[in-house]
């Protein structure tokens, strides 16, 4: 393989890690390290693993209230809303799918709940995916919402992250904010 096809394969590869991670670094003490690599030393680059920033994704969700006027009362007095959908906008563009169960609110009318979401569509910048995420959530009186979750599987570019959300909501609609690192 010549000089040229080796330089020519590193800068490529180089490129596709920066536009995948959406940032770009590169630092060498080695004076030799603008010098082509031969071959077998661009084929070991391609494979060994690139270190990657976190990814901090935000933006906004709007929620379908339709599951809400359908809720199902359980045996212990919660509630449970399955086939909740709200579509994001921002740093993650897609749907999010989702069944949440808030149990009784206490005397000053505050609920807790749990839920467990999907989210399939792009982490923008980076590529599709998706992930599941098992959340804790407080509504207070006035339609207030405060969730927080932990991601729990992934596909696609989500592979190898793991995860945090902390979002709030009023009403149907709110604005997220994501944390993603890799393991």
């Amino acid at each position: 393989m010549s000089t040229t096809t080796a330089t020519r394969r590193r800068v490529a590869l180089i490129a596709i890690t920066a536009l995948t991670l959406g940032v770009a670094a590169c630092s060498s003490s080695d004076p030799e390290a603008s010098v082509a690599a031969p071959a077998t030393e661009v084929a070991a680059a391609t494979t060994a693993p690139a270190a990657r920033a976190p990814v901090v994704a935000k933006g906004t969700f709007s929620a379908d209230p339709t599951p809400y006027s359908r809720g199902v009362q359980l045996p212990d007095g919660s509630t449970k809303y399955s086939g909740g959908s709200s579509v994001f906008a921002g740093d993650l563009v897609g749907t999010y799918s989702y069944t949440v169960v808030y149990h009784p609110a206490d005397a000053s009318g505050q609920s807790n709940g749990t839920a467990e979401g999907v989210f399939v569509g792009t982490l923008t910048g980076v590529g599709d995916g998706s992930f599941t995420i098992r959340e804790q959530s407080t509504l207070t009186p006035d339609g207030t919402a405060s969730i927080t979750g932990t991601l729990d599987g992934v596909s696609g570019v989500f592979v190898g992250m793991t995860g945090t959300e902390t979002t709030t909501a009023s009403g149907y609609d709110g604005e997220y904010n994501y944390s993603f690192s890799w393991a």
